[in-house]
């Protein structure tokens, strides 16, 4: 068995320490945007899926459902959002629906941009293992490939892969009795 050195202890340390600043400031700047990306979207008469593409937070979800993301849907996803981001301070639990297990994904690319502004010497691998931890899964990553595109309206299909429904009605849905905001 490998002994771990004082000097990787602290790096360790200082990389842990580093992570989790970043996470904190990704979760207020998440916030943030989510309400500026709603402000933003008061303001037009019709959405278009360039809105969504050039809006800050909205364009990091599944892009196939883009022309759906409106004012009601941002704000639920606000709602959804903070609660996640809530839960970094008063104790994780895992995502409690598909909006949530996407509002992490928005996070951890807050995170990246926060790592790159910044300079940041977060650990190697650090984006991987976050989502080992903060996600049970990762089935919502097929809302990203355009080679799925339909299977998530295929709600027989999603049962035989035991996958949670995902369609965007769904996205709201708690996976089982926990409460959903």
């Amino acid at each position: 068995m490998d002994s771990v050195t004082p000097e990787q202890r602290d790096k360790s340390l200082v990389h842990a320490k580093l992570l989790s600043g970043a996470l904190w400031e990704a979760s207020a700047v998440l916030i943030d945007q989510l309400f500026e990306d709603i402000s933003e979207l008061r303001t037009l008469v019709h959405i278009t899926r360039q809105d969504i593409a050039s809006s800050l937070v909205l364009s990091g979800l599944p892009p196939r459902h883009a022309e759906k993301y409106d004012v009601r849907f941002a704000q639920r996803f606000l709602v959804i959002a903070t609660d996640m981001t809530g839960a970094l301070v008063r104790g994780w639990t895992h995502p409690s629906c598909v909006a949530q297990e996407l509002a992490v994904r928005c996070l951890l690319e807050q995170v990246e941009v926060i790592q790159d502004l910044y300079g940041l010497d977060l650990a190697e691998g650090w984006r991987g293992r976050l989502e080992e931890r903060m996600l049970e899964d990762t089935d919502s990553e097929m809302l990203y490939q355009n080679a799925m595109d339909g299977f998530e309206g295929d709600v027989e299909l999603n049962m035989q892969l035991g996958l949670a429904p995902m369609g965007l009605k769904d996205w709201f849905e708690p996976f089982n009795d926990t409460f959903v905001h």
